[in-house]
């Protein structure tokens, strides 16, 4: 087995334990939206957050990308370790878009709205996920600092 294989297994683990949350927010928020409609107590959203929402976690998702990169490049550390929070970082920066879906679908928008930011952060999750290809090109980008 090739030794960055193990480097990046760990990896791996993260991004598919972020990908089984998406799921159980998901599962939460409809829950809890069927039990309000069951007693007519469903939140009435007194202003719409589903275009901030949405500009919000993609500026995230790009500056926390362009910072990964950065980071990747950067000369201090290893370059598996440098590799590993590239990824870290745009998978908990695409775990937040879920959660600002979850925020505004508790606030009461329309699911429809909740579930574009899901399938947003499922998107940009997928992405960023780090396959043996992303992960030897990183380690390739890692072992050329500055470039």
């Amino acid at each position: 087995m090739d030794p960055s294989e193990n480097e990046r297994r760990p990896s791996v683990k993260l991004h598919l334990a972020l990908l089984a949350s998406l799921a159980l927010y998901g599962l939460l928020l409809v829950q809890i939206r069927a039990r309000l409609s069951a007693n007519d107590a469903v939140p009435v959203p007194r202003t719409n957050l589903f275009l901030p929402m949405l500009v919000v976690g993609a500026v995230q998702f790009a500056v926390f990308s362009m910072v990964a990169r950065r980071l990747l490049r950067s000369p201090t550390g290893p370059p598996a370790s440098r590799a590993r929070m590239q990824f870290l970082l745009r998978a908990v920066s695409a775990e937040v878009i879920a959660l600002l879906g979850l925020m505004i679908g508790f606030q009461g928008a329309p699911m429809l709205e909740a579930g574009a930011l899901f399938a947003l952060s499922l998107a940009a999750m997928l992405a960023s996920f780090p396959t043996r290809e992303a992960w030897q090109n990183a380690l390739r980008q890692a072992q050329i600092p500055g470039s």
